[in-house]
């Protein structure tokens, strides 16, 4: 072979040689095949024990093709089919664990390497050889046929999975067609198509597999918009939407234990997420149903009067209505938004008092409480004087309302405005001595002046000033503007002459 390599002898030449040998690695029907076209060597014996030099031959003849510009461009582009194939046959001979590596190089004829693969079943490397070629729906073919026949080594959707998930967006349509009847099979080991923690499945248009889900396997989409959302962190509005209407429709159809496991899940999402749309989630909700989910929609909406209404003629829980407002009031107060902290409880007492409050009233189901709403006004008010306004609240009670039922509030609120009075007039004393101080500052130095004449000069270059710009420095020096720079060794030259003088 080392002789056959210096000669550079035909590649071609040297494998009729073992075309004896090549041919009984194959069975006979591969004998009409591109690659059986070499006649037999009648003069040779077996070779078959030469097969690992050719190998070796093969592999360095494969090198030197691109290198050696001595091969004719056909050449370049026929041999490395020619070897690649005639090193397949040769490694499922030998060595097997090489054919993997050889039909990922994508050199090796198509049908060739298809007769024998099967013939050998080598069905894993048939799969690769057909991924390279790019015939997918063919691998898929396979995949299909053989994961129905029991005692194949690729029966089952395992196989057929990994090879949909490793094609990529630009096949959507193959994928969309052959993940069918594996949806069909197996819905939940087959979401793994779309789910799986890969590149090449995260980077799938979403868009395109919600809308296929939703077509066709509409119980799927709950599923996968929880992955996509939970675990890659998606932030498309469309998709935070439509899962919230996914379970919405899901609890209309449920009852039991399962409509109350999709009801946590759409409170805890609908308090968590911060990406969909609350206007639409809020048009598509029920009149009559999901109050505690309406209540977060709305809350998010800043509608905190409908809270409050629900809350109060619904629910017919006041208890709640006022957590609601110690809960907005405190967040306002961390985004420093104060006007709106001060009216939320306002906005409560005035539901209260307005709300008819007759004893015995059904209020969402349940009686009220022989205490009236005015009562726990009443009580409101008395409990928060410093976050609703006393007049407001004046104008907003019944004038029976005894004056010692409220004197604690206005004693509260009087105390609190008599502080707030305080404190605005120590603010203002403080910006009025700040404002002359300021003042004091401006006029002294507006005091200061300099005459420039025509007969000044600079003191860095002794040139007069004329039209140029200058710099006057605190000490009263009067220079140039570009020739501050010098100016600063001219200060250190003058203290350095004076320290001499001393």
């Amino acid at each position: 072979m080392k002789i056959y390599a210096e000669l550079e002898t035909d590649p071609c030449e040297v494998i009729k040689l073992f075309s004896n040998t090549l041919s009984l690695i194959t069975s006979p029907s591969t004998s009409h095949s591109h690659f059986s076209q070499f006649p037999p060597n009648h003069f040779q014996p077996d070779l078959e024990d030469g097969i690992p030099a050719l190998i070796q031959y093969l592999v360095e003849v494969r090198r030197r093709i691109n290198d050696n510009k001595a091969f004719k461009l056909a050449q370049r582009e026929q041999l490395p089919q020619i070897i690649d194939t005639t090193l397949l046959k040769c490694y499922l001979h030998t060595n097997d664990a090489f054919v993997s590596p050889l039909l990922r190089l994508n050199n090796c004829h198509l049908e060739e390497s298809e007769i024998i693969l099967l013939e050998y079943e080598k069905y894993s490397d048939l799969i690769i050889l057909y991924k390279y070629k790019g015939l997918h729906t063919k691998a898929l073919d396979f995949l299909k046929k053989q994961a129905k026949q029991k005692g194949s080594p690729m029966f089952g959707h395992d196989n057929s999975i990994r090879y949909l998930q490793g094609l990529g967006k630009e096949n959507m349509d193959i994928i969309f067609q052959y993940s069918t009847w594996i949806l069909e099979d197996n819905p939940k080991e087959a979401l793994q198509i779309f789910t799986e923690d890969v590149d090449e499945v995260e980077q799938l248009p979403r868009d395109r597999i919600l809308d296929f889900l939703q077509r066709k396997f509409k119980h799927l989409v709950i599923p996968y918009l929880e992955h996509v959302i939970n675990v890659w962190d998606d932030t498309n509005t469309l998709n935070h939407d439509t899962l919230i209407h996914e379970y919405q429709d899901k609890i209309k159809h449920s009852t039991g234990d399962s409509a109350i496991q999709i009801r946590s899940k759409l409170l805890l999402f609908l308090k968590q997420s911060n990406h969909y749309s609350p206007a639409s989630v809020l048009a598509r909700m029920p009149h009559d149903g999901l109050h505690d989910e309406k209540i977060i929609v709305l809350s998010k909406l800043n509608k905190h009067e409908q809270v409050l209404g629900i809350y109060v003629n619904t629910l017919g829980d006041v208890q709640k209505a006022i957590e609601y407002c110690d809960h907005v009031y405190q967040n306002n107060l961390q985004t420093k938004e104060e006007l709106a902290a001060n009216q939320v409880h306002f906005l409560l007492l005035r539901l209260l008092i307005s709300t008819d409050s007759t004893p015995n009233k059904r209020l969402g189901g349940l009686e009220s409480t022989a205490k009236s709403h005015l009562d726990v006004a009443l009580d409101l008010m008395e409990g928060n004087p410093t976050k609703i306004s006393a007049l407001g609240a004046l104008h907003l009670l019944p004038d029976d309302v005894p004056l010692s039922r409220v004197v604690p509030y206005l004693r509260h609120a009087l105390n609190n405005s008599m502080y707030e009075k305080r404190k605005a007039q120590l603010m203002s004393s403080l910006l009025y001595a700040d404002h002359l101080q300021h003042q004091e500052q401006r006029i002294l130095e507006q005091s200061q002046w300099v005459l420039i004449t025509e007969n000044d000069v600079c003191l860095v270059c002794k040139k007069r000033f004329g039209h140029s710009a200058f710099v006057r420095h605190p000490n009263g020096d009067v220079i140039h503007y570009t020739c501050q720079e010098k100016y600063v060794k001219y200060k250190l030259n003058t203290s350095s002459f004076q320290r001499r003088r001393l």
